[in-house]
């Protein structure tokens, strides 16, 4: 089954263990849907730097300069529009860090299931 990946990582800055943790989630799930066709869409430079080394080949875009203010609705919209241009896959999952407290956050990967 075809599934879209969508990490969400930063642009810049020093958040290296939030992104850090995001691509690691990202390459655990892209190694559990092996037999399948698995697509990125990265949301951040920071994600694409860390997965075009080992992924490069499986990400459709990236979507980047996003975090330079607060994110807005016609942000989300860019998003949306780039993830339906993607094409059909039977799941999409986003990736994303819940924050827990100024030191903690803890990774969550939301599953959209087609219909």
């Amino acid at each position: 089954e075809k599934q879209l990946i969508v990490p969400l990582t930063s642009d810049k800055g020093l958040c290296g263990g939030v992104n850090s943790t995001i691509v690691k989630y990202t390459r655990a799930l892209m190694a559990l849907q092996s037999e399948t066709d698995s697509t990125l869409l990265v949301v951040g430079e920071k994600g694409k730097a860390q997965l075009e080394r080992t992924h490069g080949s499986t990400i459709h875009s990236t979507i980047g300069d996003m975090a330079k203010v607060a994110i807005t609705f016609p942000q989300v919209s860019a998003i949306v529009d780039k993830v339906l241009e993607a094409g059909s896959y039977e799941k999409t999952h986003i990736l994303f860090n819940h924050f827990v407290s100024v030191i903690t956050n803890k990774p969550t990967i939301a599953t959209i299931a087609s219909p």
